[in-house]
């Protein structure tokens, strides 16, 4: 499993294959709330390059899946 630094702290990602999209990259959503504030806007525009490199954000569980149970599971939300 990979890893994204930001604010000291590594996240977890994830490189899956999701279909109809590719390899994409699936971070937690405790990455999330250190990106984008309450009100929507970026920390940083760190941030901002992080966050637009990732597809999707799942709880830190999720991150645990099989990588075809995970590309199951963004595949249903995001369809």
């Amino acid at each position: 499993m990979n890893s994204v630094q930001f604010g000291n702290r590594n996240y977890r990602i994830r490189e899956v294959e999701i279909e109809d999209a590719g390899i994409r990259i699936i971070a937690s959503t405790a990455l999330n709330k250190r990106l984008v504030t309450e009100k929507g806007s970026y920390t940083s525009e760190e941030a901002r390059y992080i966050d637009e490199q990732i597809y999707f954000f799942v709880t830190p569980g999720k991150l645990k899946l099989s990588n075809q149970a995970l590309s199951n599971y963004v595949t249903k939300i995001c369809s």
